[in-house]
């Protein structure tokens, strides 16, 4: 399996393990499932970083992408499943989950494309340490 394939299905499972723990957590301790984003927006950022690393800071940021997109799908219908406490009751309509799906695949761009850009830094800066020595 191709390494940055890897690190794309790593994602998806951190996304899936995160949503379903804190589906069950923000039940059980009674907090806005919400406040759990920093920590999905962090899984996006990893991915982008660790897939810019070996390859190019465009498919870091797809794969950003993709995560979001799984997140706003596979996510909310984990999250659903296992009725997260996300404060007040939504009707889950289908311009909801639309709205959604793009608003957090723009997020996940835009996330990717930071951890991403920390990544090629950090190779360009690997890159001249090792011309200098």
């Amino acid at each position: 399996m191709k390494g940055t394939f890897k690190i794309l299905i790593s994602g998806f499972l951190a996304v899936v393990i995160l949503d379903t723990l804190g589906s069950i957590a923000s039940r059980q301790f009674a907090f806005n499932y919400g406040l759990l984003s920093p920590f999905s927006y962090l899984i996006y950022g990893t991915v982008a970083y660790l897939v810019t690393r070996v390859s190019r800071f465009s498919k870091g940021v797809v794969y950003a992408v993709f995560m979001g997109f799984f997140e706003a799908t596979i996510g909310l219908l984990i999250s659903t499943y296992l009725k997260a406490n996300i404060g007040t009751d939504y009707e889950m309509t289908v311009a909801f989950w639309v709205t959604a799906v793009i608003f957090n695949s723009l997020l996940a761009a835009l996330v990717g494309a930071m951890g991403g850009g920390f990544a090629k830094r950090k190779n360009k800066n690997r890159a001249k340490t090792q011309q200098g020595a």
